[in-house]
């Protein structure tokens, strides 16, 4: 049987449709998902600019 993960999911404007960035607790990877016509505004957050 598998095991299950948590995820953390930070809301940068406390709403699902604005920014946001999600990792899975005790594991590298992350995610940022944000709306078109504001992909600009990742360059101001340290999370984009991680390899």
């Amino acid at each position: 049987m598998t095991r299950g993960r948590q995820i953390k999911i930070y809301l940068a404007e406390g709403s699902v449709t604005g920014i946001r960035h999600a990792e899975i607790v005790n594991w590298t990877g992350q995610a940022l998902t944000v709306p078109r016509k504001r992909v600009k505004e990742l360059g101001d957050w340290e999370e984009s600019q991680k390899n």
